[in-house]
């Protein structure tokens, strides 16, 4: 099992670039968290650690 994160600032963006290479090369056990306005690289991090605590 693969955790994918991605902090998105641009849903735009994310869509256009991100997305299609997380469904086509994730695995289908993978986690995926999106995290949206973020204004902490170290608050995101933490968030990250917290979600997966409860996978």
């Amino acid at each position: 099992m693969f955790a994918i994160v991605i902090c998105i600032g641009s849903e735009t963006t994310y869509a256009k670039a991100a997305k299609p290479g997380v469904l086509r090369f994730g695995e289908p056990d993978s986690v995926v968290i999106e995290l949206r306005d973020q204004t902490s690289l170290h608050l995101a991090y933490n968030r990250v650690r917290l979600r997966l605590l409860e996978v």
